[in-house]
């Protein structure tokens, strides 16, 4: 995400006009910041470049899964949006039973644009695929208007006495 930070800046350098950018489209790397860095991203971003900012959470095997308009990122920052109307996205616990709202968990996925595993990969197609859906390996949570936050991957969870805390809360709390 520096790289938006360090164009604009370069940009304004350079000379280049930057009142020709009209649209700033943001994917996925929004995940990995925390959400005091997202905040601080995203004014940079509206001033610098421009106020028209859209962010997107997907993948290559599920295609788009959600977007975020620039007033749903001004009322919620750290969201990645809604699901699209082609997409069905869960919150589940690790026995694939869904969770309420608000309740952080597994995320899995099903569209109509998915595919239906990995090619000449059977092992990692059975790990990531199963009953119809998609699971990416991605940790989020639903807010009470059916946004999206991505809170960070599975895999990089750390084990504390059987307590699951991820790198990001260790960062955010020191």
């Amino acid at each position: 995400m520096r790289v938006i930070g360090v164009l604009a800046a370069r940009g304004l350098q350079m000379g280049v006009d930057m009142d020709d950018v009209t649209v700033v489209p943001v994917g996925t790397a929004m995940k990995m910041l925390n959400r005091r860095s997202i905040f601080r991203l995203l004014l940079q971003v509206r001033t610098r470049l421009s106020p028209n900012v859209y962010v997107s959470y997907g993948s290559t095997e599920s295609g788009m899964v959600t977007y975020a308009t620039p007033e749903m990122l001004a009322r919620c920052p750290g969201t990645v949006g809604r699901v699209c109307d082609w997409t069905t996205v869960q919150v589940v616990a690790s026995d694939d039973a869904p969770l309420p709202v608000g309740v952080s968990g597994q995320l899995r996925i099903r569209s109509e644009h998915q595919v239906a595993g990995y090619f000449r990969d059977e092992a990692r197609t059975r790990r990531y695929f199963r009953g119809g859906w998609f699971y990416p390996g991605d940790l989020g949570r639903f807010d009470a208007e059916g946004l999206l936050y991505i809170e960070g991957r599975g895999d990089e969870q750390l084990n504390f006495g059987g307590m699951k805390v991820s790198p990001e809360d260790i960062e955010t709390a020191v």
